[in-house]
């Protein structure tokens, strides 16, 4: 029903129950993680008024002795009534997905293409000649950028239409 993504690795669906609503992922060398992402494998439909909580717990309690082995860790899912849930807080320092994150990266990414390609920019005089090459203006992929991040702003699923 799980799947966990590890920033970096690849996908892991080896979940194991350990009761009737309790699912647990082991995640090696869990050291070095700094993003990870639970989804739903769509194998088997969600029971109806029931939702999923989780935990990441240190699965090595030795390693503030042992600050140099690379440890286990654990993903814990807890299927809870929605009742129950809406009564939880979230942990301190997570955060829900936010459109934002998404418009924050589409326009990082834009920005960087930008740059990238007005770095290779010559003038006219600078250009030599060839007719197996195809050239676009700068003013046509800066409007193009400036229409982009309108688009973004004013609706950020606008690429899916």
């Amino acid at each position: 029903m799980f799947g966990l993504i590890v920033a970096g690795r690849l996908v892991q669906t080896d979940v194991t129950q350990v009761s009737e609503n309790q699912f647990l992922f082991n995640i090696p060398d869990a050291d070095d993680i700094n993003h990870l992402v639970i989804f739903m494998t769509g194998q088997s439909p969600f029971p109806d008024g029931l939702g999923a909580a989780g935990s990441m717990m240190d699965g090595n309690p030795f390693a503030s002795i042992m600050p140099h082995v690379s440890h286990m860790g654990q993903v814990g899912i807890s299927v809870e009534p929605l009742s129950q849930l809406s009564q939880q807080t979230p942990e301190a320092g997570t955060s829900v997905s936010k459109v934002d994150s998404f418009v924050e990266f589409s326009q990082k990414m834009l920005e960087n293409f930008f740059n990238y390609a007005t770095s290779f920019a010559v003038t006219q005089s600078q250009m030599t000649p060839n007719p197996r090459e195809a050239y676009v203006t700068l003013n046509v992929l800066q409007n193009w950028f400036q229409n982009f991040q309108r688009r973004l702003q004013q609706n950020p699923y606008f690429w899916r239409g």
